[in-house]
């Protein structure tokens, strides 16, 4: 194995045991199936649409409306609508 190989090797196994620990810690919670949207959130500053969630985590438009509503009703995110962006 050259170099190259080695670190992208390192890098790949220390991604895993860290995604293996984030799992176990959120097994404990109560939305341990959708933490990714929780961490996908704080990378993008806390702000984000539920299109652009959606699209980066490959999750239909009507799946991502569900999800969102049981991640407010739980008190992890808010809601702002943004009423420039309204169709009539």
């Amino acid at each position: 194995m050259n170099f190259g190989e080695d670190l992208s090797l390192q890098v790949m196994l220390a991604h895993k045991s860290y995604q293996a620990y984030l799992s176990h810690i959120f097994k404990k919670t109560e939305v341990y199936q959708h933490y990714h949207i929780l961490l996908l959130l704080n990378r993008m500053g806390g702000k984000s649409t539920q299109k652009v969630l959606g699209m980066e985590l490959l999750i239909e438009k009507s799946n991502m409306v569900a999800i969102i509503d049981l991640l407010i009703d739980k008190g992890y995110v808010v809601r702002d609508i943004n009423l420039l962006r309204r169709s009539l």
